[in-house]
């Protein structure tokens, strides 16, 4: 089958498997293979980049699942004093190697490690 550029696509069921997955056919003009294939690329970047942001230090965000196990775990954490730094959540005056450790366990316990 032979296509122009301005031609519409096709997708062709091949056939059903047991498993209830599908294998189809696509067939795409040239113009529109080359978005589809763009717009894989780009979207491979940007899960590469949101999955570089949880390892990378530059990236890391103190999101609420963060606060909650930090609190859970006994940090001190800023309310709203007039002498809290800005952006900061955890009071990090104290001595924490028991809550440390806390934290760390219920890491673990959250993500089912033991």
């Amino acid at each position: 089958m032979e296509m122009n550029d301005e031609g519409t696509g096709n997708v062709t069921l091949l056939r059903e498997n047991e498993d209830g997955s599908a294998v189809y056919q696509f067939d795409f003009p040239p113009k529109a293979m080359a978005a589809l294939t763009r717009l894989g690329i780009l979207t491979a970047i940007k899960e590469g980049i949101s999955e570089a942001k949880k390892l990378a230090p530059d990236y890391l965000e103190f999101t609420e699942e963060i606060k909650e196990l930090a609190e859970e775990a006994g940090f001190s954490m800023w309310e709203n004093e007039s002498w809290k730094p800005e952006g900061e959540v955890v009071d990090w005056a104290s001595k924490y190697d028991k809550e440390l450790i806390r934290f760390y366990h219920l890491v673990k316990e959250k993500n089912g490690v033991t």
